[in-house]
């Protein structure tokens, strides 16, 4: 009696991305109603029975029909069942986003989970323990109830949380974490498997608890973000089979680069084109650059027509060259000397430079900008 679920959550449809200059915020922001597609394709070829998504379906509580619509369609790609479960971007409160989507008219395949409870489906093989966020914050372990829930046998035990397991994710702290849900909660409440959602990157907190992150990343972080889990349950009681599966489009990667003196006749950049030219697919790359070290100030023009064209072969490029110290020969100095109002200008800001935090960082940038024009005039 084999049961297979393909487990996913946090797609955040509607994310605005505004941070994200250009036309790549709105593909980035319609790549996450295309990834519900593939992951309705991906459970079809797999031979999932349901596909379970652990909250966050929505990035928020006011998206306009359009973006419901839009949701509703991309679920046509699957004809077994969808199981939403609502999340603390879109909780299931009275009128909020859910009534709505369900006065738009929802396939009968697709359920929202807006109170908690069991569902049974697949002719009583899965049973599925729902705990719904009904407000954006909760102080209490809403996943408490199924250790007391009773199911047939021959039934897998499936449970369907959105919230911090407690004690276990990078980066927060287990006594301040809302939407707790407790680290054993799988042992606890005898379950198969334990479908989570609320952190972006895919995580196995033991063999039957995992968080399948976003399908498509949003993040800067390194946390393995961009897949859904196929699970395969053999029977109530066996440990389930768990695999990983790409289904993103996008690659978002932080890159810190030093630039050094050349020792060769390369130039101190061709370290770092040759960084950049490393990336597996450039078009779906989101990059954080950030530079530091030491150049001349002659050199500055070729980071910026180096940084222009990068900005062409990347989805979107976030650049910082504020940590870039730069180092200033005779003829720049010359240059800069050559005007007496160009020598305060250019003095003024070498002592700015010099006393470090935020002035510092932008004086450095005004003297390189105002190295560089001043170069481009000559010419």
């Amino acid at each position: 009696m084999t049961v297979r679920i393909l487990h996913t959550a946090d797609w955040q449809l509607g994310k605005p991305f505004r941070h994200i200059e250009g036309d790549a915020g709105p593909i980035l922001r319609d790549e996450r109603f295309k990834v519900v597609e593939r992951l309705g394709a991906l459970a079809r070829d797999e031979g999932a029975d349901a596909i379970l998504v652990a909250g966050d379906i929505f990035d928020g509580e006011s998206l306009p029909d359009r973006h419901l619509h839009r949701a509703i369609q991309a679920m046509r790609s699957f004809p077994g069942p969808w199981l939403l479960l609502p999340g603390n971007h879109d909780p299931a409160k009275p009128g909020g986003i859910w009534e709505r989507l369900r006065r738009l008219g929802l396939p009968d395949n697709v359920q929202p989970l807006c109170e908690p409870g069991a569902v049974t489906l697949l002719d009583g093989r899965l049973c599925v323990m729902a705990a719904p966020l009904v407000t954006r914050h909760a102080q209490d372990d809403l996943s408490a109830w199924m250790d007391g829930q009773a199911t047939p046998g021959g039934t897998a035990r499936v449970g369907l949380v959105h919230g911090t397991a407690t004690g276990i994710l990078p980066g927060r702290a287990a006594d301040s974490a809302t939407n707790p849900i407790a680290r054993d909660r799988a042992r606890s409440a005898g379950l198969d498997y334990l479908a989570l959602g609320d952190w972006h990157g895919c995580l196995k907190l033991d063999q039957r608890t995992w968080y399948s992150g976003t399908p498509e990343p949003d993040g800067y972080i390194a946390n393995d973000s961009g897949n859904a889990l196929l699970v395969e349950i053999p029977s109530p009681g066996a440990p389930p089979a768990v695999a990983r599966h790409r289904t993103a489009a996008h690659h978002w990667r932080s890159i810190e680069h030093e630039l050094l003196p050349a020792e060769d006749d390369t130039g101190p950049l061709r370290r770092l084109e040759d960084v950049l030219e490393g990336l597996v697919d450039p078009n779906g790359t989101v990059l954080r650059l950030k530079l530091s070290g030491r150049m001349p100030a002659g050199s500055h023009g070729d980071l910026m027509a180096l940084e222009e064209r990068w900005r062409g072969h990347l989805r979107h490029l976030d650049f910082d060259d504020g940590g870039v110290e730069v180092e200033a020969d005779l003829d720049d100095l010359g240059l800069l000397a050559a005007d007496p109002l160009v020598a305060e200008v250019a003095d003024r800001l070498a002592g700015l430079a010099e006393i470090g935090g935020e002035e510092s960082r932008r004086a450095r940038m005004a003297l390189r900008f105002l190295h560089h024009t001043l170069k481009e005039a000559a010419r």
